[in-house]
Order: structure tokens, then sequence, then C-alpha cells
């Protein structure tokens, strides 16, 4: 059975840095009030709340990935252009394009319109408030990069003695892309969190509900590890039982031999299955090698340690993006299989 509506999943897009940016969630629903939520709900309803959380999820994507671009104008021809300039005074700085992001003014009008249309969900004032917060943040970005950008324009630096004003504008966009990115990250995951509650109440009518469920509720136990390992302050033991549990339930699905797949649609979905569960498998075992190297205290007093340190950081980096390249797969393989 076809689902006419597919859930997307939360993606990190930004680096691991950017990611790690966070703050204190004050939520106004508790998870009982949560789940109650779900009590009664129908299928419109539950419709409507997925359309609403995908639209917030897509809407993310494109304006984290404007402060990604906006992260990179600061650090390639922002501070390029200050070394430059501190080596030849005379020399012509780059344009600094605050533009680069591609979204046009009526773009964002009419995303910034959708983002308001939020359904009946106890979240509701949450996203509202971290919805504001995103866009405000977001739009000072804009407004530092502007005067950044102005300040190489109108030769403003040849008044800065030792680029003291520019220091200031720079600490305050990188501070408001941080801020941007954290409110937008606690946005996404109160909309992703009312979509996946709505979505499990669809899926209790498929036909394949025994199949789905559990793989639904692999992805959010998944995406609940990455949230803890991703908090203000990591709780090491806590993200480690998260991992050990789930990679627990995940060994069970893969080594079930009562499964009855005579259900499935077609043969190949059985290898769809069975490919969500090796990647989901994957995605876990690297989230452990991660918390492992993070936990591991490296001293960074002399320069061969300092470079030992760095070595294990980008270590550390790119076993963080290939756990979210195989959940992105499992990702991959649920929305496959719930197309039977």
């Amino acid at each position: 059975m076809k689902r006419t509506t597919t859930v997307k999943l939360l993606i990190a897009i930004m680096s691991f840095a950017i990611a790690n940016t966070a703050f204190a969630q004050k939520k106004s629903a508790t998870t009982k009030q949560a789940v109650a939520s779900t009590s009664g709900m129908t299928d419109q309803q539950a419709y409507a709340i997925i359309k609403y959380s995908n639209a917030v999820i897509d809407l993310h994507n494109s304006y984290v990935q404007g402060l990604e671009s906006h992260q990179g104008t600061l650090e390639s021809i922002a501070d390029d252009n200050v070394k430059r300039l501190t080596r030849n005074s005379k020399t012509q700085p780059h344009w600094v394009d605050c533009n680069r992001n591609g979204l046009t003014s009526e773009n964002d009008k009419a995303n910034r319109q959708t983002l308001k249309n939020i359904p009946a969900i106890p979240e509701k004032q949450d996203l509202q408030q971290y919805g504001t917060q995103a866009l405000v943040w977001y739009d000072k970005v804009n407004t530092w990069c502007s005067s950044i950008s102005n300040y190489f324009t109108n030769k403003e630096y040849t008044n800065d003695a030792n680029f003291v004003h520019y220091a200031v504008m720079r600490d305050s966009m990188q501070y408001s892309i941080k801020q941007a990115a954290a409110y937008w990250r606690a946005f996404t995951q109160l909309a992703a969190d009312a979509g996946d509650r709505a979505e499990l109440v669809l899926l209790n009518k498929n036909k394949l509900a025994t199949f789905i469920i559990p793989m639904k509720q692999g992805l959010i136990g998944i995406s609940k590890a990455n949230k803890a390992l991703n908090s203000e302050e990591v709780n090491w033991d806590s993200v480690t039982a998260k991992i050990a549990a789930m990679q627990s339930f995940v060994s069970q699905k893969r080594n079930d031999k009562t499964v009855d797949f005579s259900k499935l649609a077609d043969v190949y979905y059985k290898e769809v299955y069975n490919n969500f569960y090796n990647a989901c498998n994957d995605c876990l075992e690297t989230l452990q090698f991660v918390v492992e190297k993070s936990r591991e205290k490296t001293p960074a007093t002399t320069e061969k340690e300092k470079a030992i340190a760095k070595q294990k950081e980008q270590s550390i980096n790119s076993a963080y993006n290939m756990a979210m390249s195989a959940y992105n797969k499992a990702v991959g393989y649920y929305n496959v299989f719930i197309k039977q």
C-alpha cells in the first residue's frame, strides 16, 4: 500500500562544530501531554502535522545552508581580505557577497508565512517561539554580513587601526550564526517529534505495521541518541546507554529468523528491509566510535600534542559524518519500504 505522505527526517548538514552549538530547551508540553495528543487524532489531522513537519525540515535545510554559506563567506573572503590588507594596505579587497545562499526575498517571505501555519499540537507555543528566534538571528546574520561587506566596499578599514572594528563585527556575525543554527535545530526537532507521533498514528493502520513501526522506532531511537550526543553538556554515560540500547534492538531485528516476509509486496522489499537494519547498525557502530574517541582525554600542550589532538578531532568529525551518511541511507531504505 502506497503512502501519500512520506515523512522526511532531519539531515545533519552543518559542520560538527556548528552542530554542537546548543541551548537549554524549555518545553511547555510534557511528554505525557505530547503522547496524549495523538489520542483520537484523525488521519486528516495527522497528515496536516506531517505536512507542517516536512515543511519545517525542508526550510531548516534551506536556511542552514544559508548559514553555512555565510560562514564560508566570513572565513574565505572577509578574513582573507584582512590578511591581504595586513600585508599590503593598498591592496584591493575582494567583494563580500552576502547573497550567496540563493534565497530570494519572495521565497523568504513565503517561507516565513509557511512557518506561522502551525497545527494544533501541544508544542505550538514553543514552535512559535523557536521559529521566531530562528528567523530573528538569521536576520542578524544578514545584517552583520552587510556591515562587513560595506566595511570593505567603502574602505572603512582605512580608519580601523589593527582591524579592531572588524573583529567586533566578525565576532557578532559568528555568534549570530551559532544562535541561528541552535534555534533552527530546536525548532526543527520539535516539529520532527510531532511529525513522528502523527506518522505512527497512520502507520498503525498500515497492513505492514508490524514491519514499519519498529523501523520507524529504530530511526527515532537513533535520532534521540544523536540529539543527546549534540547536547550542550553531553552526558556520556547516557549517550552510551542510548546507543547500546539501540544496538541491542537492531541486532535483534537483524537476527530474527521468524519474520514472515510473505506479507511483502515483492521479494525485493526483503532486501530493502535487511539493508535498512544494516545501515542502522553501521550508524550506531560509528556513533559508538565517536563517543569512545570523544571521551578520551588528549593533552594538547606541546606543538606535537596539539597536532595529534587536531588529527583526533578530524577523525571524530569524519566518523560522525560517516554515521550521518549511514543514517541517511537508513532513512532512504525506510522511505522505499513504506511505498509498497
